[in-house]
């Protein structure tokens, strides 16, 4: 089934995303590095990136302005490929002419320019396999040869890095890739069943005029059919994109974790030097903002590893309300109806980002003053609401409303209300994660949310999180201390990564262990062989041949007092049962600082006992 014109015209579609992104980065880049690259090559290179802007769109704006542009569907496509392939040439040029090879913050702000621009890529391009790889090599690989180039470790470490990112996208790419063609060909097939069946009622309209009345009521089915339809496409577009959303997070964990370790390491180091201090925390700054996207990136795909326990809502919206008042300001009449309600299993922390955020929307909505209103209550959903409302399920819930009397929003808002990056704030105002982050909460927690909302009058958002049968008692779990544990027992890391490794080997050394490292389970059994006492296993948890559990197991074969510190990059709780990680096993969650590794390793070690099975507060 050919679905070719539909790629096309879906490339066409993005095309309005990928000019406005051009035309927003190209001179933010040239700008920021107009201090240390000569003035007439910024200036020649933002006019070519505007003359082939400009070209793009007279071809965007020309293809929607003629009519059946799928009969020459061939023609568009490779028009479409060589704007695509000069738009590429010219961001790879700026890895080049634009590259300087004396100011690290200004390196690394290019190569997060250029590395965005090849995510952009992702969402746009990869209907056309094609006219995305010859736009995002064209992007990434003169800047990558750029820094393996260069003297010193750091280029070298970021070329190396900005690599295993191309990599990530290219798999995630062939995905999306994948799934549009299916969609696509699903659609198509679907459009041809609707018209079978239209045929089939016209012709039974023509044969038996009494059958008027089964053919009204086939056509209320239909509808009814359609609707449900279309909110299966909702659930499922959004499940493709927390998976997507899921999947980079876990590549850019252990990323994170090696640029920002590494980045205290050298701020530890630099004390006396402040010039080459403050070139470091811009490193660390980014990275902190790296892994704080991550974890709202983890949190709309349900990834994230939570600590749910009994929690009484009232509780948790009194405790937060001094602050939304503040947030809210005095121009909103802020109102709490909190009734006595059930307790519901959840993880307070999220829900306390759950409901700042919803507040937080309902603050922006109302620009000029308004009424905000929270309240709680017990609900029960019964079929005839599961029927209507596809994706919540009959039983007994504790329902969170909150309720603005702000501008409200169309119909069109409203069903993408809850995509990741989609926001209808201005440029700088909001990063569209929002509510995205709330729908992944509310997900994970085994919640439903249904929003309510008309232009001009206001919103509506209805939580529900499933209420406990019985009420127990609430506890509060203890406050981890932030001084830096040290100590001298013999510890084995085990970790294939090599980046990872030595990071994690260097942080253990300053705080004194007796550290020796493995790259997979096979070196770390020979290691434990020639070693006189090993304390501690610290060991990744998915490795190729020998994970980390078999791993443990072996290992305790030979030295059952050795204790076992497992860690990973994934935060799936699914996918680490999958591992064979028991629950309540010590577990540290990727990417983590000095001071979190220093106390988990100590809390490990001054446990007592050997079992593997103890339970950790770190999961």
């Amino acid at each position: 089934m050919n679905v070719f014109p539909q790629q096309v015209r879906l490339l066409y579609s993005g095309g309005i995303e990928g000019l406005l992104a051009t035309t927003i980065n190209a001179p933010i880049l040239a700008y920021i590095q107009r201090d240390v690259i000569a003035g007439p090559i910024v200036g020649w290179w933002l006019v070519y990136m505007a003359t082939v802007t400009l070209a793009r769109a007279a071809l965007v704006y020309q293809y929607w302005r003629l009519q059946n542009t799928d009969m020459s569907a061939a023609r568009w496509n490779r028009a479409y490929g060589i704007g695509a392939a000069l738009a590429g040439l010219g961001w790879g040029a700026a890895g080049i002419v634009l590259y300087p090879p004396d100011s690290i913050p200004h390196q690394v702000f290019l190569v997060f320019m250029l590395g965005g621009m090849a995510a952009g890529a992702v969402a746009v391009l990869t209907s056309r396999m094609e006219i995305f790889l010859v736009f995002f090599l064209s992007t990434l690989l003169p800047i990558i040869g750029q820094l393996v180039r260069q003297p010193g470790e750091l280029p070298l470490t970021m070329g190396g890095v900005l690599l295993i990112f191309m990599l990530a996208l290219l798999f995630t790419a062939r995905r999306m890739h994948y799934t549009i063609v299916s969609s696509f060909t699903l659609r198509a097939e679907n459009t041809g069943l609707v018209r079978y069946l239209t045929s089939a009622n016209v012709q039974a309209e023509q044969l038996n005029t009494e059958l008027k009345g089964e053919i009204q009521q086939r056509e209320q089915t239909e509808a009814a059919l359609q609707a449900s339809h279309e909110q299966l496409l909702q659930s499922q577009k959004m499940e493709a994109i927390g998976q997507l959303a899921g999947g980079i997070a876990h590549d850019f964990n252990n990323l994170i974790l090696v640029v920002n370790g590494y980045s205290e390491l050298l701020l530890d180091e630099l004390k006396s030097d402040e010039k080459k201090r403050l070139k470091v925390e811009q490193i660390k700054q980014a990275g902190d903002r790296a892994a704080a996207l991550t974890k709202k990136m983890l949190a709309f795909s349900r990834r994230q590893v939570t600590h749910p326990r009994p929690i009484d809502l009232n509780a948790v919206v009194s405790s937060i309300t001094p602050m939304l008042s503040r947030l809210i300001g005095e121009s909103i009449h802020f109102v709490a109806k909190l009734p006595p309600v059930g307790q519901v299993k959840a993880d307070p922390m999220q829900i306390e980002q759950v409901i700042m955020n919803l507040v937080l929307n309902a603050r922006d909505a109302m620009p000029h003053g308004g009424t905000l209103t929270i309240e709680t209550s017990n609900v029960e959903l019964d079929h005839i609401y599961t029927d209507q409302h596809r994706g919540s399920q009959v039983g007994t819930y504790v329902q969170l409303t909150v309720r603005d009397t702000g501008t409200g929003m169309d119909a069109e808002t409203k069903r993408r209300v809850f995509e990741p990056f989609f926001t209808t704030k201005e440029v700088g105002k909001g990063t569209g994660l929002g509510l995205s982050v709330v729908y992944g909460i509310i997900k994970q927690s085994g919640g439903y949310i249904e929003v309510t909302s008309e232009s001009h009058s206001g919103s509506l958002f209805e939580v529900y999180l499933p209420r406990l049968s019985s009420a127990i008692a609430l506890s509060h779990p203890p406050v981890p201390g932030r001084s830096l544990a040290t100590g001298r027992e013999s510890i084995l890391v085990v970790e294939d990564e090599q980046a990872v490794r030595s990071l994690i080997s260097s942080m253990l050394k300053q705080q004194g262990y007796d550290v020796r490292e493995a790259s997979d389970g096979d070196e770390a059994l020979r290691t434990v062989e020639q070693a006189s006492v090993i304390h501690l296993l610290m060991t990744d948890l998915v490795m190729p041949r020998l994970g980390g559990c078999e791993l443990a197991q072996r290992l305790r074969l030979q030295r059952p007092q050795v204790k076992v510190l497992y860690m990973s990059g994934y935060s799936d709780d699914t996918l680490l049962r999958q591992e064979g990680l028991p629950v309540g096993a010590n577990f540290l969650q990727k990417p983590f600082t000095p001071e979190v590794l220093s106390c988990k390793v100590r809390e490990v070690l001054d446990k007592p006992g050997t079992d593997v099975h103890e339970e950790s507060t770190t999961r």
